[in-house]
């Protein structure tokens, strides 16, 4: 009994700690027909360390759905990574309140010391914000489930994520992206920084204060802001 307990433990200590694709630009949701582009760099945090790079590329499908494929490479545990990930939302930010998004997608890995097919899926909480600089700013949160599949056997993680799109031009056609994760149960803890561009998006003109929020100064985003 004793040898089995002493394996057991044996066994999740040598088990390596797992993390999913970053979010990125995950919510910027895009309107049909648009895309973007863009480039991430990460750095994990916990032991072992490690560093990668993606590049990931994003389609605005319908009024709910985005998808993105991601490609990636680096040391250790981010050897390589290639699959897509799916952004649903489900409530819009719009009208003061925050949008509601499920995260879905699926990578196949290459670590350093074997290979895995991982599905994670997650909700998000986004919302967009008036900047210092006076272009927005999309605020976001998000805690994806992961599953790992390799050599017949399986591990779960679960993360927290957090991070930040801020618009670099009055276009909206250039944004730069920081985030960081946090590990919950048996992931990682990870920085990461980006920039990206999109084709097609709506351009940003102005932003307008509703009458409720003149007195706390703070600036509401309407349709009417934008224009293709």
């Amino acid at each position: 009994m004793k040898q089995k307990i002493f394996i057991a433990i044996a066994t999740l200590a040598l088990t390596p700690q797992l993390t999913r694709a970053a979010i990125f630009d995950a919510a910027d949701i895009l309107r049909p027909g648009s895309n973007s582009i863009g480039i991430l760099t990460e750095a994990v945090l916990s032991n072992p360390s490690s560093e990668g790079i993606e590049l990931r590329a994003k389609q605005g499908i319908n009024e709910m759905v985005n998808l993105q494929a991601i490609l990636g490479t680096g040391s250790d545990n981010r050897k390589f990574r290639f699959g897509g990930q799916s952004t649903i939302t489900f409530f819009p930010d719009a009208d003061g309140q925050p949008g509601i998004s499920l995260l879905a997608g699926a990578l196949y890995l290459r670590r350093a010391t074997y290979s895995a097919l991982q599905i994670s899926s997650g909700p998000m909480i986004h919302e967009i914000v008036s900047g210092p600089h006076g272009y927005p700013i999309t605020l976001y949160l998000a805690m994806p489930w992961s599953i790992e599949l390799h050599s017949g056997n399986y591990n779960t993680s679960l993360q927290l994520a957090f991070g930040a799109n801020y618009e670099l031009t009055e276009k909206r056609n250039w944004f730069a992206n920081t985030e960081a994760g946090i590990a919950l149960n048996r992931s990682e803890s990870y920085v990461a920084l980006g920039i990206g561009m999109r084709l097609g998006q709506a351009t940003f003109l102005n932003t307008k204060k509703s009458s409720k929020n003149k007195e706390s100064n703070e600036i509401e985003y309407k349709s009417e802001d934008f224009t293709e």
